[in-house]
């Protein structure tokens, strides 16, 4: 690359950074108010999962032993579920809440998305981190077996939140019926993360078919780093990783798609 078109490719960069930067201060004033108390309303609902979920477990206890985490099992499942569905309810109608945007040269679709899910991944993780930080204080019925999966498998969370907000997006901005995708995709989760369950209880011939849904091989990888072996966690990292990258590739080249065949930008 010559000097000058690498300078070239520096500016633009730095261009998009500031024009993405202003995009998430818009964002985070318009999701949580100027001094940010709508920041604390997320802290509500994840409660109320965390004591259901813990309800069903305690319920399931011909599957408990006297051993068992019970508060590790359930942040760790609670986590998964939180940071796959929260963000794909928020970013899906983020073109068509910005669609004036799309009059600015600089602001692309992708800059708006990735805006939106910024903002909202970081809320989560927040939140994420702050309810952790209290199991490790006041909760904590194990000692934390192995910091790498956990870290790992919050990673490959984050990657595919990233993605399907994207797709959720990208998928309502050019049709009425994406609005109607959103909250069927995202509740989805609620049970395609087996935050309800261990892979292990299921039986033989459900395990297998389980572990083709990524997310919850992602959070029994959690789990073993929470409680190791306490149960046996079953899940398949390469193949989390091969399913991560095809699923960026397959959405880019879906929005790529739209907006170079113009369907994204009609609904502005």
């Amino acid at each position: 690359m010559m000097p000058a078109e690498y300078q070239s490719f520096i500016d633009a960069l730095r261009t998009q950074r500031r024009v993405i930067n202003a995009l998430v201060r818009r964002e985070f004033i318009a999701m949580c108010g100027r001094r940010g108390i709508g920041f604390l309303m997320m802290f509500a609902e994840p409660m109320v999962i965390i004591v259901f979920i813990m309800g069903l477990v305690l319920l399931r206890a011909n599957h408990i032993t006297h051993t068992f985490p019970v508060f590790s099992f359930v942040v760790s499942g609670w986590g998964v579920m939180w940071l796959c569905r929260f963000p794909i309810q928020r970013v899906g109608p983020a073109i068509s809440a910005n669609a004036s945007f799309l009059v600015h040269r600089q602001i692309t679709v992708l800059d708006i998305m990735l805006a939106r899910s910024i903002i909202v991944v970081f809320s989560v993780l927040t939140c994420i981190a702050l309810i952790f930080l209290v199991y490790l204080v006041f909760l904590l019925d194990t000692r934390i077996y192995s910091p790498e999966h956990i870290l790992l498998g919050f990673l490959f969370c984050i990657w595919y939140t990233f993605f399907s907000c994207i797709l959720t997006a990208t998928i309502c901005s050019y049709t009425f019926l994406g609005i109607k995708f959103i909250l069927p995709f995202a509740g989805s989760h609620v049970f395609a993360t087996g935050a309800f369950f261990m892979v292990d209880w299921l039986p033989s011939t459900y395990q297998s078919l389980a572990l083709y849904l990524p997310m919850v091989n992602v959070t029994e990888m959690i789990r073993y780093g929470m409680f190791g072996d306490v149960v046996a966690c079953h899940y398949d990292m390469p193949y989390v990783t091969f399913f991560c990258i095809a699923y960026a590739y397959f959405v880019l080249k879906f929005l790529y798609y739209k907006v170079r065949t113009g369907y994204i930008h009609a609904v502005s």
